[in-house]
């Protein structure tokens, strides 16, 4: 059993955990403190034994398809294990979504090959974020 859990999420889960750095610092970036929560659509909390440790979600950004995100803690390799079967167990649930998009930084391998494993396929595009600061992404696309 997967010691990683979903649950629906409260007002404040994002303040009982402290986020990984390199998210912590993608979030300041694009000017999200998170005080006024997280994105809208849909969100869920992730858990490791009942302790918060993440949220993750699927929102529209503007007018392009839906975008999911996840926003987590330090994890051990096998929470990652975990966190990607649950994505693509929750992502499988939710066929009236279409196509989802994700990203992730051009130089991350790690955070590719997860993404992969939920099922999103690499779209070859590639682009600057926030705009102008110099941090390459890699869009990525989840069919339904």
């Amino acid at each position: 059993m997967d010691r990683i859990d979903l649950r629906a999420y409260r007002r404040g889960d994002e303040a009982a955990f402290t986020p990984r750095e390199d998210f912590a610092e993608e979030m300041a970036m694009i000017g999200h403190d998170w005080s006024g929560g997280p994105p809208t659509g849909h969100v869920w909390t992730l858990t490791r034994d009942h302790e918060v440790i993440g949220l993750a979600g699927v929102h529209r950004v503007l007018d392009r398809r839906p975008e999911a995100w996840a926003w987590v803690a330090d994890l051990a390799p096998r929470d990652w294990v975990a966190l990607v079967r649950l994505g693509r167990k929750m992502l499988g649930r939710m066929p009236q979504l279409g196509p989802v998009e994700a990203s992730c930084r051009l130089s991350s391998r790690a955070a590719q090959s997860c993404l992969e494993r939920i099922g999103f396929e690499d779209t070859g595009e590639v682009f600057d974020a926030p705009i102008g600061a110099g941090i390459a992404y890699r869009m990525m696309v989840r069919r339904a």
